[in-house]
């Protein structure tokens, strides 16, 4: 009996030491998947994609629902609010990274540091969280792999990097001007949805788009529409989530508790005002890709209200979201 309690003790010892996997993290990691599970309209299936994490801190990293973990892992226990295993090594990656790749034996896994390191709250850093997880739908879609190589956008980088780095005539000022009458256009259609003046406003934005358009290369256009649909509609995403919160959920007693939820609040409320704002003061040459988050947004707004069958087209007819428009 002794030797038993002996290797239970050295088991739970050795499951603890260095271990800087906090309750906090743990508390908004659950709830991040209470609340996708609870929003399942937003999009449909996305609550049965597994949400593989790996949480970085400043020491470890801490792998949660992942199937296939790779060796450099080590097994540590199995947790009861996660309901997950959980493997930890030693920090490979930054501890500031809010990111989705493939980063765990080719595995889609948000890669993702704590609060403290990549500033932000209890709530900005669980609605980012569902963020990447929306990626997560994106690239376990069947034809996303096959769909992105046809963009011929990759030259000979083999990374991924291109997706960020892809030289886009940001400090074009001929294409920056149109940019910012393009993106104030879906604004203002955007702020008279449901209105009599929302079908000649949506006009005026797709006269604005087309012009945005003729002013750009095909690959850059190609570029332009692929971070529109990826990352705009991710954007667009956190703006449905926030609406469904608001609308009929409830935070979980523990996250509450958390030091730095203040439920009177206005930040659900404020995600849709901050992107309106951002569509006032963003510029193309200073803030490059970021623009395409904002727009995206809105042009999902659009699509719901010109369309709102468009989900039912988002993963087969890939990256050009005016085809939902149709």
């Amino acid at each position: 009996m002794k030797k038993v309690l002996m290797l239970l003790i050295i088991f739970v010892s050795d499951a603890l030491a260095d271990n800087d996997f906090r309750y906090e993290d743990k508390i908004r990691i659950s709830e991040a998947v209470k609340i996708v599970d609870h929003c399942k309209e937003v999009w449909t299936g996305w609550n049965i994609i597994n949400i593989a994490i790996l949480l970085v801190t400043d020491d470890n990293e801490y792998l949660v629902n992942h199937i296939l973990p790779t060796p450099d892992f080590k097994f540590i226990y199995f947790d009861t609010i996660l309901a997950s295993n959980i493997y930890k090594r030693p920090r490979v990656f930054g501890k500031n990274l809010l990111a989705t790749f493939p980063a765990v034996n080719g595995v889609s896994t948000i890669v993702i540091g704590t609060p403290e390191n990549t500033n932000k709250n209890s709530r900005e850093w669980v609605l980012i969280l569902i963020h990447e997880h929306f990626h997560q739908l994106q690239f376990e879609s069947e034809n996303y792999l096959s769909g992105v190589d046809s963009l011929d956008l990759a030259g000979d980088d083999k990374t991924g990097m291109w997706m960020l780095n892809y030289k886009f005539p940001y400090d074009d000022q001929v294409i920056s001007d149109q940019y910012k009458k393009l993106i104030l256009a879906a604004k203002t259609a955007v702020l008279y949805l449901n209105t009599v003046s929302f079908n000649y406003l949506f006009e005026k934005y797709l006269s604005e788009r087309k012009m945005f358009r003729s002013l750009l290369k095909d690959n850059d256009y190609k570029y332009f529409s692929f971070q529109i649909w990826q990352e705009g509609i991710a954007k667009y995403t956190e703006i449905k989530v926030s609406e469904c919160i608001q609308h009929d959920y409830q935070h979980s007693e523990a996250f509450t508790n958390l030091k730095d939820v203040d439920l009177s609040d206005s930040f659900y409320s404020n995600i849709f005002p901050l992107q309106l704002r951002r569509a006032d003061e963003q510029d193309l040459s200073s803030d490059k890709r970021n623009c395409f988050y904002t727009l995206g947004s809105l042009e999902g707004l659009l699509a719901d209200a010109v369309n709102p069958q468009w989900k039912n087209q988002y993963f087969s007819e890939m990256f050009f979201i005016e085809k939902y428009y149709k």
